[in-house]
């Protein structure tokens, strides 16, 4: 009976984790249908399934290595797992500063876009002032980030849940109504010079979004200790959160290619197909802004927790006297005062521009290198017996440092 517990355990901490990964992409962009026809639909008739297929084929290989280095080096944070990737000193230099500046302001981007999208759906079917909605939204994401990895893990999984089954439901609603329109659009053959790009910037931009579907790594490098235990569990989470990422992506693909070319002038693409091509019902609509708001908060504060996990231990070199719970605090009090004040370009520009230009540039720096650098680092740790026989990373300086900051992260 005890073996059954184990096994079944073994399968669902790893699709949690999955989960988690999912419920950090299905934030502003995902939730609003902004970022779809931002990245696929305006690519043309390649974005609606081909395109989506080759960044989902592309991401599982990032996945996949990135797990790998979760479950050999056990990470507190992202930084650590990066730091054991990139030994060489100049590497480390570049490549991990690198990720850091880019992931605070892909963090910054992102939950800025979820408090702009919340206080639009917000002001769109409650009449709530924009400027109130988003400090309601930003507050939300405080409460809930402090309760730290149990709640990440929790609130990820139930929202994964919930926006699957919102999902599923405009899927099986919409998708009848609007196939014939997509199937002309596919047969039309828009191309991605009809929308302004050349064909390797389109298909740049479509590839480069692999980041978006693996974003969650930095709160999962955290999250992900004690959870990824063997290659099984790797295999099981990785797949999880990349099949989740692509056939929920292409179910909005399809639709949002049924209403186009309007749709993408559009700041809630999603709310614009309910209302307009659809005609959706008060309570349906109702139904979507709960849901769609709850999959921000969770992608909010996924993100927002990951930052304060990242930053607490040099935040408390300089602040000594301090606990790591108010540390945390701060920290995300400052990132979502950030995030308030870039809320107020609105979210059709922080997805179009701000994860556009995030996206050009933070691939080539923060995922292709993980593709040679993951393999190498590794084979070279199990050449030189630094890989335990459970497959785990040993390093004798490094055991008393993180025994000291697991005691403190108890308290």
């Amino acid at each position: 009976m005890k073996s059954k517990k184990s096994n079944w355990a073994s399968i669902m901490g790893p699709i949690s984790l999955g989960a988690v990964m999912f419920s950090t992409y299905v934030g502003p962009g995902f939730a609003s249908g902004t970022q779809t026809v931002s990245y696929f639909l305006t690519k043309g008739w390649v974005g609606v399934f081909v395109g989506l297929l080759v960044v989902g084929a592309l991401a599982l290989v990032l996945n996949l290595l990135l797990f790998q280095a979760f479950h050999v080096y056990q990470p507190h944070h992202f930084r650590e797992c990066y730091d054991r990737i990139y030994r060489n000193k100049i590497l480390n230099f570049v490549i991990c500063n690198l990720k850091d500046i880019i992931t605070i302001l892909t963090v910054i981007v992102s939950v800025a876009a979820q408090i702009s999208g919340a206080a639009t759906i917000f002001e769109n079917l409650f009449g709530l002032p924009n400027q109130v909605g988003r400090i309601l939204f930003a507050v939300i994401i405080l409460l809930l980030c402090l309760y730290g990895a149990k709640v990440l893990n929790a609130t990820g999984s139930i929202m994964t849940i919930a926006i699957l089954c919102v999902t599923v439901y405009i899927g099986i609603v919409a998708i009848p109504i609007l196939w014939p329109n997509t199937m002309a659009f596919i047969d039309s053959r828009v191309s991605m010079q009809d929308n302004g790009f050349t064909t390797f910037g389109g298909w740049y931009a479509m590839i480069g979004f692999a980041n978006m579907f693996i974003s969650g790594q930095t709160a999962c490098a955290t999250t992900s200790r004690g959870i990824l235990v063997d290659k099984k569990s790797v295999i099981i989470g990785s797949v999880t959160n990349i099949l989740l990422c692509t056939f929920s992506t292409m179910v909005y693909t399809v639709i949002f290619a049924g209403v186009m070319p309007e749709v993408a002038k559009e700041s809630i693409p999603t709310l614009y197909v309910l209302q307009q091509a659809i005609g959706a019902s008060r309570s349906t609509q109702l139904i979507y802004a709960i849901l769609a708001i709850a999959a921000m908060i969770s992608t909010g504060v996924s993100l927002i927790f990951s930052m304060a996990a990242r930053y607490e231990g040099l935040l408390g070199k300089v602040w000594k006297k301090s606990t790591v719970r108010t540390r945390k605090l701060v920290i995300s009090v400052l990132f979502l005062f950030v995030c308030l004040y870039g809320s107020s370009f609105g979210i059709l520009s922080l997805v179009k521009y701000g994860f556009g230009y995030l996206t050009k540039f933070g691939f080539p720096i923060t995922s292709v290198p993980l593709l040679f650098f993951v393999p190498y680092q590794i084979w070279r740790d199990k050449k030189d017996g630094k890989i335990n026989a459970d497959g785990f990373y040993v390093d004798a300086d490094l055991s008393a440092v993180y025994a000291a900051r697991d005691k403190a992260e108890a308290k």
